[in-house]
């Protein structure tokens, strides 16, 4: 029921964990949803913190990043289920299912580069991209021509930053 931009309430987990843990025991499965869920979402700030600025996370946070999104994930059902017996099967925010997808990605890219952050501007290169594609085009060759135009400067860009961490690139 907290509600705040992601700014805003960043710092949180770490006191509503130390207070779970404090008040919380662990011989009820729903109190160990929350406090699991809690340290999976703690530790993945902590990841994407120690990490920032780069484009891959390091192949030792890959894995744990992952289960963390998953292990955040699996508590957050749980406790819907616990509660609300009546919600369908993957019945989840938007934010959770992304969380997941993020999860599996990060083995790829750095997961604050596939999400909206503070400070993230992806929506205004790609609304400069687009006009720039749509100039005297169809709408469908305009698309094409921004996607293209996208996925090129995509390429070049990550390729480079590769290059520069010695990291090989198999495409």
């Amino acid at each position: 029921q907290l509600k705040g931009k992601a700014a805003q309430i960043r710092n949180i987990i770490r006191p509503l964990l130390a207070i779970c843990l404090r008040y919380l025991s662990d011989d009820k499965p729903e109190h160990i949803d929350m406090i699991e869920g809690l340290r999976a979402s703690y530790r993945i700030d902590e990841i994407l913190s120690e990490n920032r600025g780069k484009y891959m996370l390091p192949v030792a946070d890959q894995a744990e990043f992952s289960a963390c999104c998953f292990t955040f994930a699996a508590c957050q059902e749980s406790l819907v289920k616990r509660f609300h017996p009546a919600t369908c099967l993957f019945n989840m925010t938007m934010k959770t299912h992304y969380v997941m997808h993020l999860g599996l990605l990060s083995i790829y890219i750095h997961p604050r580069l596939g999400a909206c952050w503070k400070g993230e501007d992806l929506m205004g290169i790609v609304r400069t991209l687009i006009k720039s594609a749509a100039r005297a085009s169809s709408p469908a060759k305009a698309q094409l021509t921004a996607i293209q135009k996208y996925s090129l400067a995509l390429a070049y860009e990550l390729r480079s930053e590769f290059r520069k961490q010695h990291v090989p690139l198999h495409v």
